[in-house]
């Protein structure tokens, strides 16, 4: 239980600064890689409505796509050891396929430093979480 408060404050910490690297998408995907299936889909789902509300753009684009990559990760990650290469391939089609949808239906230009950035710190990010969450770097 404590767990979700974590996940909670953290999304609101990382909301403000969410233009600058996108923590948040990082959280999400942590959150579906690790947690159990509702879970992760009622905290992208909320996640997403947070995003919507806090940057209004284009209403329940980011909840939509995040649910529906967030069970898109859940369906796959069945199939997948847990290796950091893994870890990092998943996030990276996770992230680049939110950036396509977000490009298609919102921004009219790429934010391509933003990207590296969030990718490049994606496996740091995920395996801090797992240290503060679960007290282990990686699963091994």
């Amino acid at each position: 239980m404590i767990r979700y408060v974590l996940y909670v404050v953290l999304l609101y910490i990382l909301l403000p600064v969410n233009a600058s690297i996108d923590l948040i998408a990082m959280l999400i995907f942590f959150i579906a890689f690790r947690e159990d299936e509702s879970a992760a889909l009622l905290f992208a789902f909320f996640a997403g409505l947070l995003i919507d509300l806090y940057y209004p753009i284009l209403f329940g684009i980011n909840m939509l796509t995040y649910v529906i990559l967030v069970q898109a990760v859940l369906y796959l990650k069945k199939y997948f050891t847990e290796s950091p290469f893994i870890i990092w391939a998943v996030f990276t089609i996770f992230y680049v396929t939110r950036i396509i949808v977000i490009y298609v239906f919102v921004s009219p230009y790429l934010h391509i430093p933003l990207y590296v950035l969030t990718i490049a710190f994606s496996l740091p990010v995920f395996m801090v979480l797992n240290r503060t969450v679960y007290g282990i770097w990686i699963k091994t």
